[in-house]
């Protein structure tokens, strides 16, 4: 059981292939991991954040967001983000929870004469709404759905203020609901009899998070990390100017060489690897495991794996050191993405 804004939620619900089945094939209510929110507002907001993140906030209209990195002036990783503009003045900012003092201390220390003001309104909670039948679900009960990814809106569910975020990044389709704790409990409910949606356990949206190759902080990347050796390319913007580690960041993507990836491992046999566990090439070292599962799309085990430069080519043959299982490096995502 795992515990999310008091509640106890089961890693299964049913059992994990029906749990993955809902999410892969239909729709379902998946707890997306303790997370924290805050808001920046100010006058100085847009001009603050754009100096600050690694992706474009001026080019955002409102109802618009993205997704971002924090770093530190050698390009090294502090946090993943996503922002949703309100307006030039204001922006929410979602990150994991166990980054929540890294990323207020990272913004906070640059805020000297900027008229802006960083405020902790974790008092939010969020949940996924998850599969290809995502917006048929919610259009029962919502009007105009969010179009594109991390767009955002207000939907009103029996007098609750609820966000809503285009959310693509699982492969399938699915959405983002931000709504406060206190009323968490009868948001989801009504939200799940409404829309006709079904609660999916921890594992199954974990697997969907390895088979699209998704990274999370502690498992697949720390603060030694560069987002372009953590698969969050999509979180860079070349074409915008300044910002902490932007210089770095520039060089390393000019030279188009990173001394380490992170790829996808397809595992021989039904032995799942080790998280660390070390890969080989004919007993030289070759990468190391960050995440694995079964995937229950491909019927066989799979990996996440930083790979050393010269072992990067999809194809190229490995072997699981301690487990001795022989797998072949692929491109992310694992499974071919259905949006």
């Amino acid at each position: 059981m795992t515990e999310a804004v008091g509640w106890q939620l089961p890693d299964v619900v049913e059992s994990l292939q029906q749990d993955y089945n809902v999410l892969r094939c239909h729709a379902g209510l998946a707890d997306l991991g303790p997370l924290s929110l805050f808001e920046l507002v100010g006058q100085d907001a847009t001009v603050f954040l754009q100096g600050m993140i690694s992706n474009d906030v001026k080019v955002l209209r409102p109802g618009e967001g993205c997704i971002a990195v924090i770093l530190t002036p050698i390009g090294k990783m502090i946090a993943d983000l996503i922002v949703l503009k309100f307006s030039e003045e204001r922006f929410w900012i979602l990150c994991r929870r166990e980054l929540k003092g890294k990323t207020m201390d990272s913004l906070n220390r640059f805020i000297v004469s900027d008229q802006v003001e960083l405020n902790d309104i974790s008092n939010h909670s969020v949940v996924g709404v998850v599969g290809p039948l995502s917006a048929e679900r919610l259009a029962r009960s919502v009007k105009v759905l969010p179009q594109k990814a991390f767009d955002h809106g207000e939907i009103i569910v029996d007098g609750l203020s609820i966000r809503i975020v285009r959310d693509t990044r699982f492969g399938v389709d699915g959405y983002q609901l931000w709504l406060p704790v206190d009323r968490w409990s009868d948001g989801v409910t009504r939200m799940k009899e409404q829309c006709g949606l079904t609660f999916a356990g921890r594992q199954a949206i974990d697997i969907l998070r390895i088979e699209a190759g998704i990274p999370i902080y502690g498992m697949d990347y720390d603060g030694s990390n560069l987002p372009l050796e953590s698969n969050l390319d999509h979180a860079l913007n070349f074409n915008k100017g300044c910002y902490t580690g932007q210089e770095v960041i520039a060089r390393v993507a000019y030279l188009g060489s990173v001394s380490k990836k992170l790829m996808g491992l397809l595992v021989q046999g039904d032995t799942i690897p080790k998280r660390g566990e070390e890969v080989v090439v004919e007993n030289q070292p070759a990468g190391r495991i960050t995440s694995a599962t079964i995937s229950l799309k491909l019927g066989q085990p799979v990996a996440l794996a930083y790979m050393l430069k010269k072992f990067l080519m999809p194809g190229t043959e490995v072997e699981l050191k301690l487990s001795e299982a022989r797998a072949t490096v692929h491109r992310l995502p694992l499974v071919s993405r259905d949006v």
